[in-house]
């Protein structure tokens, strides 16, 4: 899934871009690709296993009175939140999501549920690679720890990722620049599709690129004379939807998970 992150995910598209040359610094300065910026990344990768980990550890107790806690069973339910955390992390981090984006988050999800059927819970595979899998995860299934493991563990990470992100965003002024001028751009998108459809949307959540053909007729011909390459080859152009930490909804998710975790 981080791989569509890297191919098709936007900060902001090439018009803002353009209109905003003050946004190209953190290119040239190193601002977001630096010593500092690979070891937070580090320690939130430490921070979100402890958390799996943590979580998984409390539902021990409980899943040995239900006869699912050997090392199989367990090490499965561990492995199958670091799956989950993997796939909410992408998701997370990406801002621009289009089909390509979801589509693989759902194939990584589809692709690790058929390797639980097909290889732990059928006869010929697990007598070849490792008998003890066998029908492990029909035992875990039915295990109530399990499905609390697997509620919670996202339930507490996007309570800590987004007091982490809105904690940087006040700390840090180029990202909540950045975020204000997200939010501008989504609130100016909300206004046109209103304009066309005669519905207003929420704005967090809006297709954001035009028509083919639209954007060129609208296009900054500046551009060119500024050496910015706006072609489809180089900026994607696909429909998708805007994600960021300012969303009312990802805010009103966090809090009512941290309502029923509570």
């Amino acid at each position: 899934p981080i791989m569509a992150t890297g191919c098709f995910d936007q900060d902001v598209t090439d018009r803002v871009a353009i209109q905003n040359p003050r946004l190209y610094s953190s290119g040239r300065l190193g601002l977001d690709l630096n010593t500092a910026r690979i070891c937070q990344a580090l320690f939130s990768a430490v921070g979100h296993s402890l958390v799996i980990w943590l979580i998984s550890w409390m539902a021990y107790p409980s899943m040995e009175l239900l006869g699912v806690s050997d090392y199989y069973s367990w090490g499965t339910a561990v492995y199958t939140c670091l799956v989950l955390d993997m796939n909410y992390r992408v998701a997370f981090l990406n801002y621009t999501h289009n089909r390509y984006t979801i589509g693989t988050i759902l194939a990584s999800f589809v692709c690790y549920m058929l390797y639980l059927v097909v290889y732990p819970c059928t006869r010929l595979f697990a007598d070849i690679f490792s008998p003890n899998m066998y029908m492990v995860p029909y035992q875990l299934v039915l295990a109530a720890p399990f499905w609390l493991c697997v509620f919670a563990v996202p339930a507490v990470l996007i309570n800590i990722d987004m007091f982490l992100l809105l904690l940087n965003r006040q700390c840090d002024t180029r990202r909540r620049d950045l975020a204000e001028l997200r939010v501008a751009v989504m609130k100016q998108a909300s206004s046109v599709l209103a304009t066309k459809t005669g519905r207003q949307g929420p704005y967090d959540l809006i297709m954001v690129p035009p028509e083919p053909g639209e954007e060129d007729d609208q296009e900054d011909t500046s551009s060119e004379d500024r050496g910015v390459d706006t072609s489809a080859f180089a900026q994607q152009k696909h429909r998708g939807l805007y994600f960021d930490g300012s969303h009312n909804c990802v805010r009103l998710c966090s809090f009512l998970a941290g309502l029923l975790l509570f």
